[in-house]
């Protein structure tokens, strides 16, 4: 109804009035904005939850004023870390409006289907896509060695339930060494399957050998330059050739070796 009020037609204010929460269920361990629908809501407004099983527990969260029928708040992780049910009302001043179920929920463990690609080369960035089921926002990877006494955690990006983006580092293959490892994904406490991740020694490229050329019958020290050198590489001279020779190298970087071979050896 409409009253008049000393000649002047005056609508009474809308009702405080809740009619969605989104998202009303969450995980454990949730960090984000909950939006609140409904009518007549104010600035200042606060979001009450009360617990369903313990009415004597309730968490009081400020809301920013979006409209008059939009509210946010935010939860912590804290907030969140354990399964339970609240009800939830919006209180206005000393007036409180009808109240809707909100759930926390346990964390559902992720699976590890694929990485691609399923090895990196040692020293090299690589960037990985990492495919499987109930990935959320808070996942992360993680690569360790059979005794998980190394682990390194690359840098995640979520793409979706299904889908991480990974960029494994190239310290951190120099961290984990050559070999094969175990990767597997973590969100929120829960661990997943593990699957097999390669580190690869990369292949080496000679760019230069200083000096080019020597003497019969001399001895010779050479300096190679190229990339991807490793410890205890070895020199091959004349390969498929006759007086084919493999020596040994002094790993200087993994961008220079050097190498000597014996007057014997340049006959």
């Amino acid at each position: 109804w409409t009253p008049t009020v000393q000649g002047c037609t005056c609508a009474l204010p809308a009702g405080l009035s809740l009619q969605n929460l989104n998202p009303n269920t969450v995980q454990a361990g949730f960090s984000g904005t909950v939006t609140f629908t409904g009518s007549g809501f104010k600035a200042g407004d606060l979001a009450v939850f009360t617990n369903s099983v313990n009415p004597l527990n309730v968490m009081t969260k400020n809301t920013a004023l979006v409209s008059a029928s939009t509210l946010t708040a935010s939860l912590s992780a804290t907030d969140t870390a354990s399964p339970s049910t609240w009800n939830v009302t919006i209180l206005q001043g000393s007036v409180s409006s009808n109240a809707l179920p909100f759930a926390i929920t346990s964390v559902t463990p992720p699976t590890l289907n694929t990485i691609t690609p399923s090895f990196a080369n040692m020293g090299k960035d690589t960037l990985l896509t990492v495919s499987g089921t109930n990935f959320s926002a808070s996942s992360t990877l993680a690569i360790s060695n059979a005794s998980a006494t190394i682990t390194v955690n690359p840098s995640v990006t979520f793409v979706s339930s299904s889908t991480l983006s990974a960029l494994l580092s190239s310290t951190q293959t120099q961290t984990l060494g050559i070999g094969t490892f175990n990767a597997f994904v973590q969100n929120m406490g829960q661990k997943s399957n593990a699957i097999p991740f390669d580190i690869k020694a990369a292949k080496p490229v000679l760019l230069s050998m200083n000096p080019s050329s020597g003497t019969t019958n001399a001895s010779l020290t050479a300096t190679l330059t190229g990339t991807n050198f490793q410890n205890n590489a070895q020199a091959l001279i004349n390969e498929g050739l006759p007086g084919q020779l493999l020596v040994p190298t002094t790993f200087t970087l993994a961008t220079q070796l050097a190498f000597t071979l014996t007057a014997i050896q340049t006959q």
